[in-house]
């Protein structure tokens, strides 16, 4: 038989919420009461207790799969709140949900991130591995109102470059500046810089290389040099070297960023979806996630941020904002093809049902909801059922569909709406 919380409720009631372990309380009030089961883990100079922490989650020590070492234990006390407790190898348990969780995706897939919820009820999304900084390697704690120093902070940096989702403390985690973690990154031969031409003594096309690194890798010769004969235009081995140009593109349409992004750095667009920089460089951006994008500058505070490229193409020919609550759809589905005759704005929602019906969005599960009188309305997505839905949310409409909720909303009349799954 279970145990219950026992608290007391705003009423004067002993709450009734089931528990696994006999003395301890829900998650509502093992923060509001602190429930000493969990304050006494860390003690007046703050040890952490690990035995202890153990016997209260049933959880297992596990090893580093890189060297063997035993993970740690600390308490997110110093940080965020007592409810978290942080692993060395980047294991986080919560107390409000009597569970290790699981985090999500971030920076495009390359990092593991946990937003987690301070004592105020304020949230928090970092990195695990900006999480490890703060808890085991004292760095500070920044929010969205703090004044950086970019250039001269310090922050987490993956020992091994190439895996950055192996967030341990013992091996793989170091605190470094900027330059330091630089230094520390792996060059791609694959990115995509100012495009070379080989060509013919007599003008011909023969190859095309996407970087100045890449003709020198294939040439068997210097960066130094390819760069000087796309200068100078002298032969190399029988050829000609030259940058590609706006004209090897034919008759494409180019306008330029200026007028509409006037703080940020001059850029010319094409209807296809080329960008070129004020150097020459052309390009169609660098792949994050299922979408394209490149690196942009604002010219005033030199500060550097990502752009989608969908986004950039169909404010520039459009010559206006995407505004907040739009997104831009790719109308075949392919999000490689900037073209601006593939872009189209479209709300959220329907953003949704034109990437299920081109079989790119997998993930959604439709719904429907179903009012008292019989009638019923189709969502492509559980997010857009709770949007369109009065007194209704992601969480509870799950629940009705698993059978542990009955109803979930509320239509204009009063009454509730129940839920069924559409396959």
């Amino acid at each position: 038989m279970g145990y219950k919380c026992g608290a007391r409720t705003n009423k004067g009631n002993k709450c009734q919420q089931r528990v696994k372990t006999k003395g301890t309380k829900c998650r509502y009030h093992k923060v509001k009461e602190r429930d000493p089961a969990i304050t006494d883990l860390v003690d007046e100079d703050g040890n952490f207790d690990v035995d202890k922490f153990f016997q209260l989650t049933e959880l297992k020590q596990e090893c580093c799969t890189i060297c063997k070492k035993p993970e740690e234990w600390r308490s997110m006390k110093c940080c965020v709140s007592e409810m978290y407790v942080l692993s060395s190898l980047g294991r986080c348990w919560s107390f409000r949900n009597d569970m290790l969780l699981k985090g999500g995706d971030r920076g495009a897939g390359q990092y593991r991130g946990f937003e987690l919820v301070d004592d105020n009820r304020k949230s928090y999304r970092k990195g695990i591995h900006t999480w490890l900084g703060i808890v085991y390697f004292g760095l500070l704690f920044l929010d969205k109102d703090t004044k950086r120093n970019y250039k001269e902070e310090i922050t987490m940096d993956h020992i091994i470059s190439t895996r950055k989702k192996d967030n341990f403390v013992c091996c793989n985690l170091r605190p470094a500046t900027k330059s330091e973690q630089n230094k520390n990154q792996k060059s791609r031969s694959n990115v995509q810089g100012r495009t070379v031409l080989r060509l013919s003594l007599e003008g011909k096309i023969i190859d095309e290389f996407i970087s100045v690194e890449v003709a020198a890798k294939v040439m068997k010769v210097s960066h130094v040099t390819i760069r000087d004969r796309c200068r100078n235009g002298k032969e190399l081995e029988g050829f000609k070297l030259r940058y590609k140009v706006k004209s090897d593109f034919g008759d494409l349409e180019w306008r330029s960023t200026v007028d509409l992004f006037k703080d940020n750095d001059v850029l010319e667009v094409s209807s296809e979806g080329h960008i070129c920089r004020k150097d020459g460089t052309i390009f169609k951006g660098s792949k994050g996630g299922d979408y394209f994008k490149i690196g942009w500058r604002d010219s005033k505070t030199k500060k550097r941020f990502d752009k989608q490229m969908n986004i950039l193409v169909w404010e520039t020919f459009k010559n206006e904002r995407v505004e907040e609550g739009y997104q831009i759809h790719h109308i075949d589905g392919k999000p490689w093809n900037n073209n601006i005759k593939n872009l189209v704005k479209v709300t959220p929602p329907d953003n949704i049902r034109a990437s299920k019906a081109t079989g790119k969005n997998k993930g959604c599960r439709k719904v429907r909801r179903v009012a008292h009188d019989g009638t019923h309305r189709d969502f492509v997505s559980f997010a857009e059922a709770a949007r369109e839905t009065d007194k209704a949310n992601y969480p509870n409409i799950i629940k009705c569909l698993s059978g542990k909720r009955k109803t979930c909303g509320k239509c204009k009349c009063g009454k509730r709406f129940t839920w069924l799954s559409i396959n």
